[in-house]
């Protein structure tokens, strides 16, 4: 048996690879494939004669789908190959690409046409529902809640989408010491506001007793509710082999409550510094959360060794890394048996 957890860089979008083997089967899931120049990448992955028996779109946004639509349509794809599609949508109208000159409601409309005029079920998903095993794999939704799938399908239907682009204010050259940290605590933050990172699909994944988490765009009030459900607490939180970070690392994505239910050492970023994400402020939070134990070493993981994020600790001390036992680290795959 062997798990591969493959971080296909997609420009700083979101697109993993799961391949897992159990008893001579071999299982393969796709979570979203970046912007649509990722799809080569992609498409090399799924040349080998590989069955994708899960697709998850987490949510709309381009970073996330715009891979997805350029695979599906690719006159090459082989429709027979594809099995179960998690994607949130609509179901509540037809909807028309020239009622919306928004390039995710574009995409969504395009991925949707496709999928059905290929015989596929779109299957809605929110955190309510049952897990799904797959050979030796568990997966447990953990996002969206029903109420914020109810708001994102209501906006798709009214074509009043909340802004699908986010700006964010680089804080790369601020030093790790310098950040309030109290900025993370559930009385002071701020978290994220759109409605589509809200309808985001995150999955909890289990493996041979690892744990896998992996938020894509997620709201942590979210995450929290439903690891609390799950009987996670500060007292016994839920250790994690490997935790794919919300949001590409913004700092309204990850706070306190949900660093306190989580006990992990390796933490991933789907980001390549371009948008001001990370913000350094997340790293800051996760090194300096007030109930570490220092003496447990994070890592940090990205899957492009871009100059911006190469220059990320320039304004640190030399020795920071040391002082605060942590390391950045260029990897995309990681390999479990």
């Amino acid at each position: 048996m062997s798990l591969k957890i493959k971080f296909i860089p997609a420009h700083g979008g979101d697109c993993i690879f799961l391949s897992h083997t159990h008893e001579d089967k071999q299982y393969h899931i796709l979570i979203d494939g970046g912007t649509a120049k990722t799809y080569h990448k992609i498409k090399q992955e799924l040349d080998e004669n590989k069955r994708l028996d899960l697709l998850i779109v987490t949510h709309i946004d381009n970073d996330h789908i715009g891979g997805i639509k350029a695979m599906l349509e690719d006159p090459e794809f082989d429709y027979s190959k594809l099995g179960d599609v998690w994607i949130n949508h609509s179901e509540l109208v037809e909807l028309q690409t020239n009622n919306n000159n928004n390039i995710s409601i574009q995409q969504l409309v395009n991925v949707k046409q496709k999928l059905e005029a290929n015989g596929k079920t779109l299957t809605t998903i929110v955190n309510s529902c049952e897990p799904l095993t797959l050979g030796e794999l568990k997966i447990t939704v953990l996002s969206p809640s029903r109420e914020k799938q109810n708001i994102i399908a209501e906006d798709i239907k009214t074509h009043e989408p909340d802004s699908l682009i986010h700006s964010n204010k680089d804080d790369h050259q601020t030093p790790l010491k310098d950040f309030d940290i109290s900025l993370f605590e559930p009385s002071k933050f701020t978290e994220d506001k759109s409605k589509t990172n809200g309808s985001s699909i995150a999955i909890l994944l289990e493996y041979q007793n690892k744990n896998f988490l992996f938020a894509a765009d997620a709201h942590p009030t979210v995450l929290v509710q439903k690891l609390q459900q799950l009987g996670y607490c500060d007292a016994e939180p839920i250790p994690l082999e490997l935790f794919k970070i919300s949001h590409h690392g913004s700092q309204q994505n990850t706070n306190n409550e949900l660093l306190g239910l989580v006990s992990c050492s390796n933490f991933f970023f789907c980001a390549n510094g371009s948008s001001g994400l990370p913000n350094k402020a997340t790293l800051a939070a996760i090194l300096r959360y007030p109930n570490r134990n220092i003496k447990e070493k994070i890592n940090f993981y990205f899957p492009e060794e871009t100059e911006k994020l190469k220059r990320i600790l320039n304004a640190d001390d030399k020795k920071i890394e040391t002082e605060l036992n942590f390391s950045v680290n260029f990897q995309t795959d990681f390999n479990y048996e």
